[in-house]
């Protein structure tokens, strides 16, 4: 009998301690989402296997070419590779029907940095359906 008056209280207290108003809440939105972009600029070159030329009005040969591999690339001392990140909104559409820039970033990144090369954060309002879009070029 007295095991199962000691069990009883021993469930009325785990019942009362687990039912703590904290446990059912859920974080209140902020109205900010934080939106990370990681650049991964690949540079492993594509195999070359056709040649594509244009005369003067417009017409388009293709020749085949054999299969064989792309020259390894080899980073110069002299270039850095800069990183152009644009966050576009596209709930908000331009005159052209395109999605809004509502960030731009730019980063200059080692020639021979191994990808990911770099990690952006962004602080965005919740509200927007965003995507980005990297463009990379070499700067000297």
């Amino acid at each position: 009998m007295k095991q199962i008056i000691s069990n009883t209280y021993l469930f009325l207290f785990m019942l009362l301690s687990a039912c703590d108003s904290t446990i059912h809440q859920y974080p209140e939105k902020t109205g900010v989402v934080d939106f990370v972009v990681q650049v991964n600029a690949d540079r492993t070159p594509p195999p070359f296997y056709k040649e594509i030329v244009y005369d003067r009005s417009g017409n388009r040969y293709e020749t085949v070419l054999e299969e064989e591999a792309s020259p390894v690339y080899l980073p110069n001392d002299l270039l850095a590779l800069r990183c152009i990140v644009e966050v576009r909104d596209n709930n908000q559409l331009d005159a052209k029907g395109n999605p809004v820039i509502v960030v731009r970033k730019e980063l200059n990144v080692d020639n021979d940095a191994l990808p990911p090369q770099a990690e952006m954060h962004f602080t965005l309002p919740a509200e927007g359906d965003y995507t980005a879009q990297l463009h990379k070029s070499v700067a000297i």
